[in-house]
């Protein structure tokens, strides 16, 4: 006979950490040190917190937030301006990316309601900042709309505890960032064919509070 899927109703608050990976493409042209040193850069370590509310028919609603690190320097970087002239110097990106938005969900309790199953998808607000150095040091910084889904499961430890794995993937992207150098700000915007990706898949690991 076909099984029963239970209606477990209830609040479930979560704590992950993990490891990210920032989706783009590299820049057109490079040698084989920079493609290195971008590939290092797209990962990095993630950490979320989320709530979510359960209610009739195991459907849910919540709110997450999510932040991801990246970082990594290379030392005695050749620079060309386009007057010719040349400097040696630093190459350093310090990436923060954040995401914070509503979900709904719908969580299944499956073997001895031991095990859960839980899927997200949400949207909400997406930030980047990089403290950058190129010869000089400024700072980029973005913010734009994401897209989250999410897919996880949980093992109950008792009844008000559970350890967790989740794989999320969030959707960013913009047109426009700000560079300040220090001393002034500007705007630069990209056209629509060469959008700054804000894109990153995460696969983390955590604790659940359950009140039910």
């Amino acid at each position: 006979p076909r099984r029963q899927i239970d209606i477990i109703k209830g609040y479930r608050f979560s704590a992950n950490y993990g490891a990210g990976y920032w989706v783009f493409i590299n820049p057109p042209g490079i040698n084989k040190v920079l493609v290195d040193y971008y590939n290092e850069l797209k990962t990095g370590n993630t950490y979320s917190f989320t709530f979510n509310y359960y209610g009739s028919s195991n459907f849910g609603v919540g709110f997450q937030y999510m932040n991801f690190m990246s970082a990594n320097s290379l030392n005695n970087v050749l620079v060309t301006y386009t007057n010719g002239s040349t400097q040696i110097g630093t190459l350093k990106d310090a990436v923060e990316m954040n995401y914070a938005g509503i979900s709904f969900g719908y969580r299944i309790p499956l073997k001895n309601n031991k095990w859960r199953m839980a899927a997200d998808i949400g949207f909400g607000y997406s930030g980047y900042e990089n403290n950058a150095e190129l010869i000089t040091k400024y700072i980029i910084t973005s913010n734009t709309m994401g897209a989250n889904t999410q897919i996880g499961f949980d093992y109950s430890i008792n009844k008000n505890l559970a350890f967790g794995l989740t794989g999320t993937l969030i959707r960013a992207s913009t047109k426009s960032y700000t560079v300040f150098d220090g001393t002034s700000t500007k705007t630069v915007t990209l056209p629509d064919d060469e959008r700054e990706s804000y894109v990153r898949a995460d696969i983390s690991i955590g604790l659940r509070l359950l009140i039910e």
